[in-house]
């Protein structure tokens, strides 16, 4: 967490270890549970904390503007691509 706060760290930085160590994390096991609507609700609630350190930004931004901003899918869309695979 202190990665995506810190504010001497480039947030193109930032922006890359949420793409190489966070969603790689949070995808594993979506091979068995990507179909499932509320098991990505509640994957996507955690993950949006580290989403917001990113960007600095409030709770206020929507999930899908930061999605956006990070040039990130919806995480359904990856755990079905990654079931299908």
């Amino acid at each position: 967490a202190r990665v995506l706060r810190h504010p001497n760290i480039p947030s193109a930085v930032r922006i890359g270890v949420v793409k190489t160590f966070i969603m790689p994390a949070v995808l594993y096991g979506s091979e068995l549970w990507g179909h499932g609507t509320s098991a990505c609700e509640s994957v996507e609630k955690s993950l949006l904390p580290a989403l917001r350190m990113t960007v600095w930004a409030t709770t206020t931004v929507r999930a899908e503007a930061l999605r956006w901003e990070l040039g990130l899918p919806p995480l359904k869309l990856l755990a079905v691509h990654r079931s299908t695979r």
